[in-house]
């Protein structure tokens, strides 16, 4: 890593992917803990085993997207402290780095779906009770 790319990465990339993966996780957990406590909202009483199924998956993934978030930013803080302490080799810098952000992406791909997961679930409950108040 050029001298160059190595102080961006202490000025701008590191903080700012930093933050960025410590704004995604308190989304995730705060996503992830809202369904949980609102569960009942999304499967009821009544609701059919793929219901349940779909909200347990919804969560796996909102849990996956959070341990994929924390590798990131492990992987990141390597990355930093590899930058800020004088090495051998600088290219690890570059290495983390990348994996941080391709452990960020998968981790946002996850949440994503998790969030359809928990869409699906929403409309099939609201589809569901449409149902019954049309048939008498």
């Amino acid at each position: 890593m050029n001298p160059e790319a190595l102080e961006a990465f202490k000025t701008f990339l590191y903080p700012e992917t930093r933050d960025m993966l410590m704004a995604f996780l308190t989304l995730v957990t705060s996503v992830f803990s809202i369904s949980m406590v609102f569960a009942e909202k999304f499967v009821g009483t009544q609701s059919s085993k793929i219901d349940r199924v779909i909200l347990f998956l919804t969560w796996g993934l909102f849990f996956l997207a959070i341990v994929s978030g924390g590798w990131a930013l492990h992987q990141l803080h390597i990355a930093g402290s590899y930058a800020y302490m004088p090495s051998d080799d600088e290219r690890i810098v570059a290495v983390m780095f990348r994996n941080a952000i391709l452990r960020g992406e998968i981790g946002g791909v996850l949440f994503g779906f998790g969030l359809l997961g928990l869409a699906f679930a929403a409309f099939r409950r609201v589809k569901s009770g449409l149902d019954v108040d049309s048939n008498p």
